[in-house]
């Protein structure tokens, strides 16, 4: 089970229905075909009454064919007018379409100007995806400096992902000083944001002396129990708390 930023945003937007939070929740690779269809009819009616985060939902619906017939310009349509709602996250899901050609030429720069009103209206995980853009350089050369840029954003809003590739960034020293300072720092601010990712890697830091730590084997017991619990946690989400 993973965590969906937009439906973490919506939840602390907006109120969503119980069978929604649930639906999102399903393993979509192992559902039958009668829950499939189920969970469309569900996600289209809450589309059409106008709740822009079931808008995103079923365009990614028309998109991989989940209990419909696929249909790439069905797709764009409702992540069209999750946009032109003003949520944030359908800035996110239109740029989603247009990145990969879902019912439309595929344009990444032009995909890029939607990623960007979505971090600017407060979507941390559009900024975050905007950071791994500049960073791998997919828009023609490595942008070390709008990777940072936009890695910063997404950490001010709260994304656990943000600080994740910075710590990422500063240990592989790609296109980037390699800090293993730097790197721990990132790393303890991801995992205080919620990455079990961040734990893991400070436990196995901790545990080995890597990273330019000494080894401490009460903090590697400490990070692994923060590991564990976030893990518990994302198998609970977002039954117990609307909140990441």
């Amino acid at each position: 089970v993973s965590v969906d930023p937009t439906l973490t945003f919506a939840l602390q937007k907006e109120h969503v229905a119980q069978e929604l939070v649930e639906i999102c929740r399903l393993d979509k690779t192992n559902w039958t075909e009668a829950t499939a269809r189920e969970s469309f009819e569900v996600v289209r009616r809450e589309a059409e009454r106008g709740l822009p985060f079931a808008m995103c939902i079923c365009s990614r619906f028309y998109t991989a064919g989940w209990g419909c017939e696929k249909s790439t310009e069905s797709a764009f349509f409702w992540a069209e007018q999750a946009m032109k709602s003003g949520f944030p996250p359908g800035y996110f899901e239109l740029g989603t379409c247009i990145e990969y050609g879902t019912g439309t030429p595929a344009n990444l720069e032009q995909a890029c100007s939607y990623y960007e009103i979505a971090a600017e209206k407060g979507f941390g995980f559009a900024a975050s995806h905007l950071a791994t853009i500049y960073y791998a350089g997919k828009l023609g050369h490595q942008d070390i400096g709008k990777a940072l840029d936009y890695a910063r954003t997404a950490d001010r809003l709260g994304e656990p992902m943000a600080p994740l590739l910075m710590a990422s960034w500063y240990e592989d020293g790609n296109g980037i000083a390699r800090s293993a300072k730097e790197a721990v720092r990132w790393y303890v601010r991801a995992a205080e944001l919620g990455s079990f990712f961040a734990s893991h890697r400070l436990s196995m830091a901790y545990s080995k002396g890597e990273l330019g730590l000494s080894a401490d084997m009460a903090l590697a017991k400490k990070y692994e129990a923060m590991f564990d619990s976030q893990l518990e946690a994302i198998e609970r989400w977002p039954r117990k708390s609307s909140s990441t």
